[in-house]
């Protein structure tokens, strides 16, 4: 795939772009852009949603992956998939 100035200015505005989120006590936390895309993609398919069930952390990850330094940064897929594949991070039910 050949690389155009619009895909440069998207991954410089994925990793550049500060975004505010909250966590469950409802903190401001301010997050960069290309973690959310990834946590957010990941957590999305990891969880059961009103019209299908939960596709399960395996093919979220494996999405991700398949998507990275496309869609996602590489070190952000990277660190995501180290995260659970050490155990260290589990979505709360």
């Amino acid at each position: 795939m050949a690389m155009t100035l619009e895909i440069w200015r998207y991954i410089f505005d994925a990793i550049a772009e500060p975004v505010f989120v909250h966590d469950a006590q409802f903190r401001v936390l301010l997050a960069n852009l290309a973690y959310y895309r990834a946590a957010g993609a990941t957590e999305a398919m990891a969880s059961h949603r009103p019209y299908r069930a939960a596709l399960g952390i395996d093919a979220a990850l494996q999405e991700i992956e398949h998507g990275h330094a496309i869609l996602y940064d590489e070190a952000v897929v990277d660190a995501c998939a180290r995260l659970f594949a050490e155990k260290r991070f589990a979505f709360s039910s």
